[in-house]
């Protein structure tokens, strides 16, 4: 009898730990989307700003010359491309040896940057042909970072919940940005809106730099492998698993 009681109360405390462990995972995932939640509104906000500004801004510089304008844009478009396939291997092993939050910063700062050059220099397309290919880059090593970093705290049914809120966040940002970008454009021209997504930038690097916490612990950060740098390394998956084609759509899942 005595044996039994002992089994059922640690039985019992063992089932209260788990449940305060899923109550902390649930409280952690809710804070986090109250930290980063807005943040990304703020940042997809900021790129939808610019979906008409960048054309205009292009288009003054040819004099209006539509072919010459689309074929700048595409170029432009393609260099950010390729920026991104480059530069997104780096970024993610540099969060992997020098933590989550260094990564995190480096996307709002480098934006504030380029589009404020953008608005100094309206006339550049060199300015803007750089403003284009590397924000493309930093914006979505931001967001893969986000990920890693949602992975580093939260676990199973509180990722997945967490990883849903923020979508909501990200896709008001795509809803509101284009009728914000029009009443910024009607008020102060194309020019207006880069200072705008500058100062947004801005404002997300104060804020994140004074809320957001390292989630990589130290122990865990991995020294940097140049290989794994590779814009190709991802072929590495194919050859340790079983089904090649269903790791390569995997690549291009979240």
């Amino acid at each position: 009898m005595a044996a039994a009681a002992a089994a059922a109360a640690e039985t019992k405390n063992v089932n209260e730990l788990l449940e305060e462990e899923e109550e902390q995972k649930k409280r952690d995932g809710e804070a986090t989307v109250r930290m980063i939640g807005p943040l990304v509104f703020m940042i997809v906000t900021g790129g939808q700003l610019l979906n008409q500004s960048r054309p205009l801004l292009v288009n003054s510089i040819t004099q209006g010359n539509t072919m010459l304008t689309a074929t700048m844009l595409s170029r432009f478009a393609a260099l950010g491309g390729a920026a991104e396939f480059l530069l997104n291997p780096v970024i993610g092993r540099l969060s992997d040896r020098f933590g989550r939050r260094p990564m995190l910063l480096t996307s709002p700062i480098t934006c504030a940057v380029l589009r404020g050059a953008v608005f100094a220099f309206p006339s550049s397309a060199e300015v803007i042909m750089v403003e284009r290919m590397l924000s493309s880059a930093v914006v979505t090593g931001f967001f893969s970072t986000m990920r890693a970093m949602l992975n580093d705290k939260l676990s199973m049914e509180a990722l997945v919940i967490a990883s849903g809120n923020i979508s909501v966040f990200a896709g008001l940002g795509v809803m509101l940005g284009p009728f914000i970008e029009t009443f910024v454009l009607s008020m102060f021209g194309a020019r207006g809106n880069f200072l705008a997504v500058a100062l947004i930038n801005v404002v997300v690097s104060i804020v994140m730099f004074k809320t957001a916490k390292e989630t990589l612990p130290v122990s865990e950060q991995k020294p940097i492998n140049l290989i794994d740098c590779s814009p190709l390394s991802f072929f590495k998956m194919l050859r340790t698993v079983r089904k090649p084609a269903a790791a390569f759509c995997s690549i291009f899942w979240f």
